[in-house]
């Protein structure tokens, strides 16, 4: 049963909605790319280069100087950017699995098959350990997946494919979230952030952003929630939203009943800030530059 899972998850992974967003004028709130972004509290600069840039080899972007001699990181999954915010202050702890709590809980990203005996490699000289693994059929395009964690201990899935699947879908990234209610996360997303609903029946539910999709799955109340701010936690921590006016959506948001859990302030004269919090505490970032 658990082998048949994993397998829908990868079919799910390819089945891109001919409804989902595609292009600029129909994105919502004035959305700069069609795509999200997801922001991490990272623990170690070099441990993060190591995994995300010489593991993974994904493509590497300038670092961003916050306020108070902060940096972010930054590397490029399919169109999103992966933001690593460096908190030192913070160890990482005992991983969770995928149902064992709330909140962000895994990235999944497209790799080239040619790409894959090289990670297996890197993987394996660094001591990450491939936590499951399902080979596809010599015969077909499927790809093999893995299911490693980062040095933080966050959840990432790698699905590798072969050349031809690989150029119709590289672009898309997947975000994975663990929900009390998925009504709840259900009704947030499409009726306060304007998402487009993908799967909504099973275990997993998929709504899309554009070329961002986020799959969400219950998890039982009793869970623990790894939720908060990037100072406040250590993982994955807000979904972002790159967009042109943050005040003109905070309006729309309120109007729809949303919840703001930061409201609109400046990142020094870098840009403009909005949280928004979703069911569990569940941040989403609004961002605009200045």
């Amino acid at each position: 049963m658990k082998k048949i899972f994993s397998i829908l998850l990868i079919i799910v992974f390819f089945n891109v909605s001919a409804s989902s967003t595609d292009n600029k004028e129909s994105l919502p709130f004035g959305l700069v790319d069609n795509h999200l972004n997801l922001v991490y509290s990272a623990s170690n600069i070099r441990k993060t280069e190591i995994f995300y840039g010489e593991i993974l080899n994904l493509k590497r972007i300038s670092d961003v100087i916050l306020p108070g001699n902060r940096v972010m990181l930054r590397y490029i999954a399919g169109e999103s950017e992966l933001k690593f915010i460096i908190n030192e202050n913070q160890k990482p702890k005992k991983s969770l699995g995928m149902l064992e709590a709330k909140g962000i809980r895994q990235l999944s990203i497209l790799l080239p098959d040619s790409k894959r005996l090289k990670i297996i490699d890197k993987l394996n000289s660094n001591d990450i350990k491939i936590s499951e693994v399902i080979y596809s059929d010599k015969k077909s395009n499927s790809p093999n997946r893995f299911l490693i964690n980062d040095f933080d201990g966050n959840r990432v899935e790698i699905l590798f494919s072969k050349n031809d699947l690989f150029n119709s879908t590289s672009n898309q990234t997947h975000i994975g979230i663990g929900v009390s209610s998925i009504d709840e996360m259900a009704d947030f997303l499409y009726n306060i952030l304007d998402f487009n609903p993908v799967i909504t029946e099973g275990m997993t539910h998929s709504y899309d952003m554009g070329l961002t999709r986020v799959k969400f799955w219950e998890t039982p109340y009793s869970s623990p929630s790894n939720t908060g701010m990037p100072h406040e936690i250590l993982g994955m921590s807000m979904i972002q939203f790159i967009i042109t006016d943050v005040r003109a959506v905070r309006d729309v948001i309120v109007s729809r009943g949303g919840k703001i859990h930061t409201e609109p302030y400046l990142i020094g004269d870098l840009a403009i800030i909005m949280i928004v919090e979703g069911p569990d505490g569940i941040l989403f970032e609004f961002g605009a530059a200045l």
